[in-house]
């Protein structure tokens, strides 16, 4: 006759083996972030129109850690070439995930993260009086651009000011300090 029904080889298992921590493990073991339902597809649209797309929030914290940690130490957003791709790599996480990462829970676009972290590091160098011995074309390859107008659109986007105004209002502001 038929086998009965509901029996499971591996619910008899009594071993208990080692929890799976892997990041394709722990997208299974909790809650699930899905992309919402997009009527269209639009060229402007790095996922796509696929609702079925879902990540776990435990692997949506170990992403966020990881690129936390691997752009810090490995500085990979100051190298010209720095691309989704390298992240993904250098993190070992599909770039489809990093994608869905970036838009559904960082509220944000590949370019828009690539040029914040760069401008961090320009924020960073500066701080340390980068200015003194070095121009700002020295600068801005330090931060992973190849050339000045990109730097200064970028700098000008994200601070508000050229870096020549950011330069002279942080002199004025440690003048006036001490």
């Amino acid at each position: 006759g038929p086998p009965p029904s509901g029996s499971s080889s591996s619910s008899q298992n009594p071993s208990r083996e080692p929890a799976d921590t892997s990041p394709r493990a722990l997208g299974k073991q909790d809650s699930v972030v899905r992309a919402p339902k997009v009527s269209a597809h639009t060229d402007n649209d790095p996922i796509g129109s696929d609702s079925t797309i879902q990540v776990g929030q435990n692997e949506i914290s170990y992403i966020e850690q990881e690129i936390e940690r691997v752009i810090i130490q490995q500085r990979l957003h100051c190298k010209p070439t720095f691309s989704i791709h390298d992240l993904a790599g250098a993190i070992q996480v599909p770039v489809y995930k990093i994608r869905f990462y970036l838009r559904y829970v960082a509220d944000t676009t590949w370019p828009e993260f690539r040029m914040k972290w760069r401008m961090k590091e320009a924020e960073k160098l500066l701080e340390s009086e980068i200015h003194r011995s070095h121009t700002i074309e020295a600068l801005a390859l330090e931060c992973g651009y190849e050339n000045r107008s990109t730097f200064y659109q970028h700098f000008r986007e994200y601070f508000g000011v050229t870096p020549s105004d950011y330069i002279k209002t942080m002199v004025e502001k440690k003048a006036s300090a001490g």
